[in-house]
């Protein structure tokens, strides 16, 4: 009975051990260059394990399409295995670059290479490279599941030319700022300044001239205390606005000399109004 069970093991472990020692292959492999559109540009159908004959050539705007099946050596049923991964090798260092994703069907796998995100992954890892090699990593439980299958050369011209300016501009000299300075304003004449300048200021020498003149006459000023407080309270709104205009030219913004407008005329119009209420 013991040899029996150990029998059975033994031709259990046998079995499994030959299943996953069979080996694996590719099958069906197409790889496609497709523009921003969409629109193929080139689709070849590959043998493992011959890569493609000639280099590929890409615009920026292009993107490498990849689709294959692994399937067992021995029956050609399908094999889901999950380390399938691009690798991009040049003379001197290699890229891991992205896992191939499933297809949704077991043993079906495909993967996009988009040139932008392909450069770019090759500058995130310090890379300066031109001329790569593409390849297909498969890793199996075993030595004889993995396959490393070159599938074509590629030349990324451009890709070295960014890089080269960039370090030139981190490194090099920055070039020279020039300014541009606006002409200097036109003034008029000095003499012509001063003439305006006095007739501006010829309506107060008139009135100087007319107090002086005439005098102040304080007789028609009323007496009575509370038509003198309307009468002093008007005038003193006038003079406070004569004020105001001045600070307005030397201190004061429009919006400050508005807010304190406003003040005064709260005062000035009553007091106008009841001054001339009780005028005789």
């Amino acid at each position: 009975m013991k040899i029996n069970k150990l029998a059975i093991i033994a031709s259990y472990f046998t079995s499994v051990i030959c299943s996953t020692g069979s080996g694996i292959e590719l099958d069906n492999f197409k790889l496609s260059i497709t523009d921003s559109t969409g629109e193929s540009k080139l689709t070849e159908k590959l043998t493992y394990p011959k890569a493609l004959s000639s280099p590929l050539q890409l615009e920026t705007s292009d993107v490498i399409r990849l689709s294959y099946k692994l399937v067992k050596t021995e029956d050609k049923l399908p094999v889901d295995l999950s380390y399938n991964t691009i690798v991009i090798e040049s003379e001197t260092k290699e890229y891991s670059y992205h896992q191939v994703q499933t297809s949704g069907k077991v043993g079906q796998f495909k993967l996009n290479l988009p040139y932008k995100s392909l450069s770019k992954n090759i500058k995130a890892q310090g890379g300066s490279d031109t001329n790569f090699n593409i390849y297909l990593l498969v890793r199996g439980n075993n030595q004889k599941d993995t396959i490393k299958y070159k599938l074509a050369s590629l030349s990324l011209p451009e890709s070295k030319k960014k890089l080269d300016t960039e370090k030139k501009s981190e490194f090099g000299p920055l070039p020279l700022i020039h300014h541009t300075f606006r002409p200097d304003e036109k003034v008029p004449l000095k003499a012509l300044s001063l003439v305006f300048s006095g007739l501006v200021l010829a309506p107060w020498a008139l009135l100087l001239v007319g107090w002086t003149s005439n005098s102040v006459n304080f007789s028609k000023f009323p007496t009575n205390p509370t038509k003198a407080v309307y009468n002093a309270g008007f005038i003193g709104t006038l003079v406070a606005y004569t004020v105001l205009n001045y600070l307005y030219w030397t201190k004061l913004n429009v919006f400050e000399t508005i807010y304190y407008f406003t003040i005064i005329t709260l005062f000035s119009v009553p007091f106008g109004y009841l001054t001339l209420k009780n005028h005789n």
